[in-house]
């Protein structure tokens, strides 16, 4: 996460994974992706975009409204169901 955003976390927990095969792609690739949950080390901190050339930013929101579009892996796992916050 720091090496990424900048962030300092806490309480780190593992939520969930996936398993993206993207086969029909100019090269096909796979990704596994490992969602986790975190608090931040201190509430002011605010993320930054520590490489911009493979990054276009940050943000935070709220997860009923999400950007558009999504990280495949991320809109995969949403249209399965899964939310990180416990209800």
């Amino acid at each position: 996460m720091k090496e990424e955003t900048g962030l300092d976390i806490d309480n780190l927990e593992f939520l969930t994974g996936t398993n993206n095969l993207f086969i029909d792609e100019t090269k096909p690739h796979h990704y596994v992706v490992i969602c986790m949950r975190a608090v931040l080390a201190d509430h002011h901190q605010q993320p930054q975009n520590i490489e911009p050339d493979f990054c276009d930013g940050w943000g935070w929101y709220e997860w009923d409204n999400l950007p558009k579009p999504l990280f495949s892996p991320l809109e995969k796992a949403v249209r399965a169901g899964f939310n990180p916050y416990p209800i």
